[in-house]
């Protein structure tokens, strides 16, 4: 099976880090127009991806007009991305800052410190990957000729001047050059050796780059620079793989998002849903959250697979009466396809399960132990589904999230967007019981359909939010949808097949695999 961007991009980081490691919160998002690392116990390391919006492409601050023609640009401009953060993460300590800090203007000293730790950062990549290097400075030469053109068309002032004026950064320019020579003599950035060189830079900060570079991460930005139109980064061979790579896997994954996010879009009309939006990714926080659950996970699964009544083991198959003429048919024709035992065990029918989770506001206080729990049954229904996977897994509060759509594999992209899950917002419950039941409707594969909400129950954002509530509920049985509610409270239990209060993750997981079993086994 192909890999997915993230599955990609996460290799690439992984391998330039020097580790996989869990407590490295990598993830990708067009949510944000710039990198940015977040150092603290855990460090965050998220990555832009390209935008589509009116036919054009953006990247950066950087606009392409066709995509089929700049597409390896695109994809050079992303990579250098990916390798200049991941050497931050392998290379910078930020936390040895924090005594120089005190006492003095934060943006002042993030300035600073941006530039010195960006100096041993491109050090290292031009001594260990010295063709992205190349890359690199050729995006910086773009840049710098832009800004000075830029600068050129916007002065009134006469070409002497405006030579003076790029005389004077050229010659800044130089001796930054210099200085960050000085710096990386220095063992180790070895902090008593280094701090007259920040308390210098801190004094003069007209020293610095009055500007950073589209690759380079940014802890604070208020809103989008304008950046170069249809900027050409030639491939090089060594990358062009990767490069492919990565575009196929973003437009593969752009195209069946876009469906995705139509086809929802029609569900939820006549919704009070701000949004309809995939949801932001977090892989490492999934994997911290199955590390600690593991032992429940593991039961969990255990216990469901007997509920498929053997069908998931070939050995099933091969069990009953002898149906003779089957037998000689499949014994002349040499076909394996043909089936010669009659089975007086009936099959566990196939199940299609929709799963919404409430991540609003109200359930702030026990949210992360209810995405354990939500862990729980996205394996769960990755076992019991056993043909092809026909469950989907939703989020909801003003807005609804799509975390697993039908049609999608149980992958990393999956787990990750479990992992990136917050809470925050109203909760729209109503809407999201009638989104499950449209989205059950409209796969007409299985009978036993089952609306597995995961909430409080406290609807906000509507006046007479309980009785629709109850309306919506009272509608999904109307279609022969199996209810189940994981924390629904008592007054509103009447319209479920079962209801489990959440007490803990081994418990309630405990409560819901008997309920479970007794539903399925009383079909």
């Amino acid at each position: 099976m192909k890999k997915t961007l993230f599955e990609f991009s996460k290799s690439i980081f992984d391998e330039i880090v020097g580790i996989s490691n869990a407590d490295i919160d990598f993830s990708i998002t067009n949510k944000i127009e710039y990198a940015k690392i977040e150092f603290a116990e855990c460090i965050s390391a998220t990555i832009p991806s390209p935008i589509t919006l009116h036919k054009q492409y953006f990247l950066e601050g950087n606009v392409f007009s066709d995509y089929q023609t700049h597409a390896n640009s695109i994809w050079n401009l992303y990579l250098c991305t990916i390798y200049h953060v991941g050497v931050h993460v392998r290379l910078s300590d930020y936390s040895k800052y924090d005594t120089w800090m005190k006492d003095k203007t934060f943006e002042k000293c993030w300035n600073v410190i941006t530039f010195v730790e960006d100096a041993k950062v491109d050090e290292y990549i031009k001594k260990s990957y010295p063709e992205m290097w190349q890359n690199m400075e050729l995006i910086k030469m773009l840049y710098d000729t832009h800004y000075e053109n830029k600068i050129h068309k916007n002065l009134t002032y006469s070409r002497d001047r405006f030579s003076m004026f790029s005389g004077v950064e050229h010659s800044k320019k130089l001796w930054r050059e210099k200085f960050t020579k000085t710096l990386l003599n220095v063992s180790s950035y070895n902090m008593a050796q280094i701090t007259p060189y920040l308390d210098f830079l801190y004094s003069n900060p007209h020293l610095l780059p009055k500007k950073l570079y589209p690759f380079c991460d940014r802890p604070n930005y208020e809103k989008y620079q304008k950046g170069i139109l249809n900027m050409v980064i030639p491939a090089k061979d060594e990358f062009q793989s990767t490069l492919d790579d990565l575009n196929e896997s973003w437009l593969k994954e752009a195209f069946l998002e876009a469906q995705q996010l139509e086809r929802y879009k029609k569900f939820s009309e006549n919704s009070n849903f701000d949004e309809i939006e995939i949801s932001p990714e977090n892989f490492a926080e999934f994997m911290r959250i199955t590390n600690t659950n593991a032992s429940d996970l593991r039961r969990l699964r255990n216990t469901l697979r007997t509920l498929s009544f053997y069908v998931d083991s070939p050995a099933f198959e091969e069990i009953g009466l002898i149906d003779m003429p089957s037998a000689i048919q499949k014994e002349s024709s040499m076909r394996e396809g043909i089936e010669i035992f009659e089975q007086d065990i009936p099959k566990k029918e196939s199940e299609n399960w929709v799963v919404v989770f409430d991540n609003s506001s109200s359930m702030k206080l026990r949210f992360e132990e209810m995405k354990k729990f939500i862990i729980c049954l996205g394996e769960t229904a990755e076992h019991i589904n056993r043909d092809g996977g026909r469950w989907g897994l939703y989020s909801f509060n003003n807005k609804f999230l799509i975390l697993k759509d039908h049609k999608e594999p149980y992958n990393q992209k999956v787990k990750a967007r479990i992992g990136g899950l917050k809470s925050s917002g109203l909760s729209f419950i109503s809407d999201a019981v009638n989104m499950g039941v449209k989205i059950l409707q409209h796969d007409n594969r299985s009978e036993n359909k089952y609306l597995i909400i995961v909430s409080d129950g406290r609807s906000l954002g509507s006046d007479d939010a309980d009785n629709e509530l109850l309306t919506a509920l009272l509608h999904a049985k109307k279609h022969r949808i199996h209810l189940i509610g994981i924390g629904i409270p008592p007054n509103m239990r009447k319209s479920f097949a079962f209801t489990i209060d959440y007490t803990d993750t081994k418990k309630s997981v405990k409560q819901f695999i008997d309920s479970y079993t007794c539903l399925v086994q009383s079909h």
